[in-house]
């Protein structure tokens, strides 16, 4: 997960994320934390004299920086898959991700068909005052084509410096020919909470990720719908959650806990962290269900799991992804960073759900075999035709009707050969990385 960046010389770790813990560390501060083995650096002689050879001998020109960047990527990579080495241009955007702000024109975009389709355009944004709408597909962004192959450029360009222009050749069902617009680029806030009443006065709470202010969304959110009436029950959806902040999710976690541990982390070289729920402004009593995927992840999962143990919610959906680590994320003098794992982070019954996920007490598919699709992107959330759509939010929905004469239907069993039990640990296989 990811955590605010800062510069620090003698203190190497600060908050953590449920997966990224940012802080900073000079090599003269590592070197003297850690013993190195006698004469480490004489592999890097090997390596010293393979870059001389290629940059003189090589066919073709090639940059010093590109080279050495591939090498430490790969060295890094061989860790663990959540282990990386961030160029300048990539930490940068991993800042405006945590954030939730970056300055561009305000689309969600997602690749269809080799196409970069835009998802939709984000309210108040450059690109809705535009007239852009979603299923629009980007054809160039300042003239140059944009493709799948070609989305990270695509979005790298769509960003920059406030006020600058950014010109974008859109196709449209309907249009004889694609269309530009010419947009200005300007602060973008993305929000990370999503809600809406349901049937029967209940309210839908979706995260999408934990970024700065999460907490505070979610806070607001449940304010929202209690005015509104919409609170008699709770549905919060964690579905497709990647992560992010662990300060956010332990925000969100505590709002529903009078006590107790939320999460705990140990490492090898970290001192054993826990985190703890406060009495004051928990909505402890307000009945509730927490629905997962496998596509749940890290401070997700630590979410799901605090509320799980504590026994103060069920979990509903299919087994979560079982992201379990804790990363730090170092920042180097050129303006790159290691972003490391450090540390797993335990449940408050000490369960590490790391490469496991977590199991959820009613098992749901999103869909029975040959029924509809999940909740569709045009339907208004919490309208009749988005509950019927989405199989899950419907059996949330049933639960909170009826709780103690709750029953998972029959097709939703749990995956072919294993029958999890509530609150155990069901046996997951490989599970999809989650999307972001």
């Amino acid at each position: 997960m990811e955590g605010k960046p800062r510069r620090a010389r003698t203190r190497t770790v600060s908050t953590f994320l449920a997966g990224a813990i940012f802080g900073a560390a000079s090599a003269g501060a590592v070197s003297a934390a850690v013993a190195l083995p006698a004469d480490p650096y004489l592999p890097l002689q090997v390596m010293t004299e393979v870059l001389g050879w290629v940059q003189t001998r090589y066919v073709d020109d090639v940059g010093v920086d590109d080279l050495l960047y591939d090498a430490i990527q790969g060295m890094v990579s061989k860790l663990d898959e959540h282990s990386r080495f961030l160029t300048p241009e990539q930490y940068r955007s991993l800042q405006e991700d945590t954030a939730g702000r970056y300055y561009g024109v305000g689309i969600s975009i997602r690749t269809e068909g080799g196409e970069v389709t835009i998802s939709r355009p984000l309210p108040g944004s450059p690109a809705e005052k535009a007239g852009i709408q979603a299923g629009d597909v980007i054809v160039s962004v300042d003239g140059l084509p944009a493709s799948g192959e070609t989305m990270d450029r695509a979005v790298a360009s769509i960003k920059g410096p406030r006020g600058t222009e950014v010109v974008l050749a859109l196709r449209r069902t309907g249009w004889a020919e694609p269309r530009e617009f010419r947009l200005a680029r300007a602060q973008i806030h993305t929000p990370s909470v999503e809600s809406a009443g349901l049937p029967g006065g209940f309210g839908w709470v979706r995260i999408s990720h934990f970024q700065e202010r999460t907490g505070e969304e979610v806070k607001r959110a449940l304010a929202e719908l209690d005015r509104a009436g919409s609170l008699a029950g709770l549905v919060l959806d964690l579905r497709d959650d990647p992560g992010g902040l662990v300060d956010e999710a332990v925000v969100v976690a505590d709002e529903f806990l009078e006590g107790g541990t939320i999460v705990s982390t140990r490492g090898r070289a970290v001192i054993e962290e826990t985190e703890r729920a406060h009495r004051l402004g928990t909505r402890s009593q307000l009945p509730m269900v927490v629905l997962v995927n496998g596509n749940s992840a890290s401070a997700a999962e630590i979410v799901a799991g605090a509320l799980q143990d504590q026994g103060r919610a069920p979990i509903m959906g299919t087994t979560t992804y079982g992201k379990g680590s804790v990363q730090t994320v170092y920042e180097m003098t050129d303006g790159s960073a290691l972003k490391l794992t450090i540390a797993r982070y335990f449940t408050p019954k000490g369960r590490s759900i790391h490469g496991i996920g977590i199991a959820p007490d009613h098992w749901v598919d999103a869909s029975p075999a040959g029924g509809p699709e999940p909740a569709s992107s045009t339907a208004d959330p919490g309208s009749p035709s988005w509950v019927a759509m989405d199989r899950q939010v419907s059996e949330a929905i049933r639960y909170l009707s009826a709780p103690g004469a709750y029953v998972a239907p029959a097709a939703s069993a749990g995956p072919p050969g294993t029958s999890p039990s509530p609150g155990e640990e069901g046996a997951a296989g490989p599970l999809p990385p989650p999307s972001r």
